[in-house]
C-alpha cells in the first residue's frame, strides 16, 4: 500500500491544528495492518495543536488496542484539551478489510472501480463530548482511501484518482483547501 500526506496550518499561522498519522505493524495474530489517523484540533492554533499532537502521541503508544478501546481511552487522554475529531482506518493487508471508526467531520472516501462511497462518521469530540462510537467494517481489496480534514472543502475523490498520489493530493488542496483553516489530506492507494 502507498500512502501520500499533505498537511498545512491556516493562513498567516505557523502552528498547525491538524495532524495525521501511518502506522504499520504486525498483529498479535501476526496479520499485517496500516492504521491511518487523520486528527483535527478544535480551532486552529497552538492549543488545537498540543491537542491533536497528544491524540497521535496516545495513537502511537496504543496502536495495538482494538479500535473502539482505542477510541474510548483516547476520549479520556484528552479531557482538558481543546479536543479533537478524528478518522481512524485500519487496514488488513491479507483480508482486504478496512476497520473506520469517526467521530465528527473528518471526511473519509473509498473509490475503486467498482464502488464509490463516504465513510460513515458519529457525532461528538473526543475529549468533550463523545456521545457513541461505531466501528464501520469495508471492503478494500483495491483503490483509494481519502481522508481529509474539514480545511479542505467538499469534493468528490473519483474526480482526482491517480496513480500520481502528490499531484492528486496538491490538486485536491489547491482546488478545495481554505485558508482560513488547518487543511490535511491522507491518500492511500491499495
Amino acid at each position: 500500500m502507498e500512502v501520500i500526506a499533505l498537511s498545512r496550518p491556516k493562513s498567516g499561522e505557523e502552528a498547525n491544528g491538524d495532524a495525521y498519522l501511518v502506522e504499520s505493524y504486525e498483529s498479535g495474530a501476526g496479520e499485517e495492518k496500516v492504521l491511518i489517523a487523520v486528527v483535527d484540533g478544535l480551532g486552529h492554533g497552538k492549543g488545537a495543536e498540543v491537542a491533536s499532537r497528544t491524540a497521535l502521541d496516545f495513537i502511537r503508544a496504543h496502536k495495538y488496542l482494538p479500535l473502539k478501546e482505542m477510541v474510548k481511552s483516547l476520549h479520556i487522554a484528552l479531557i482538558g484539551t481543546r479536543g479533537v475529531v478524528i478518522g481512524l482506518s485500519e487496514v488488513s493487508i491479507p483480508d482486504d478489510e478496512l476497520s473506520y471508526i469517526g467521530i465528527g467531520n473528518i471526511t473519509s472516501q473509498i473509490v475503486n472501480d467498482k464502488e464509490r462511497y463516504h465513510l460513515t462518521s458519529m457525532n461528538g469530540v473526543l475529549g468533550w463530548n463523545l456521545r457513541r462510537i461505531k466501528e464501520f467494517k469495508y471492503d478494500f481489496q483495491s483503490g483509494w482511501l481519502v481522508m481529509n480534514t474539514d480545511g479542505i472543502g467538499r469534493f468528490h475523490a473519483y474526480d482526482y484518482i491517480s496513480t500520481d498520489l502528490h499531484a492528486m493530493a496538491s490538486k485536491i488542496v489547491q482546488e478545495h483547501g481554505r485558508d482560513d483553516d488547518d487543511a490535511t489530506i491522507v491518500i492511500a492507494l491499495k
